[in-house]
């Protein structure tokens, strides 16, 4: 006998593991260069950077790039196409 197919609608709790399974996949795709590196530098972009990347800053942005080891520089951005530069908050462990 086949197996029965079941449409039964997915918890809450399977849909929050299949959320967070599929954006583990997507960081390290996208990121997984990042782990073990270590930040050697914060600091300003220059105007040509800027210009070179067609960024554009108002009086309140503050475009910087952080500088590891490797030579790769990360921009914070304000979303993943690319409009406008972003803030990074840091959360210190109590």
């Amino acid at each position: 006998m086949p197996p029965t197919i079941t449409n039964k609608p997915m918890t809450k709790e399977q849909a929050e593991a299949n959320r967070i399974q599929h954006a583990q996949t997507v960081l390290n795709q996208r990121f997984g260069s990042l782990v073990g590196r270590t930040i050697k530098d914060v600091r300003p972009m220059t105007r040509a950077e800027m210009q070179g990347l067609d960024i554009e800053s108002g009086h309140a942005d503050l475009p910087f790039l952080l500088i590891l080891d490797d030579g790769t520089a990360v921009l914070p951005s304000r979303d993943a196409e690319g409009n406008g530069v972003g803030w990074l908050e840091l959360l210190h462990p109590e």
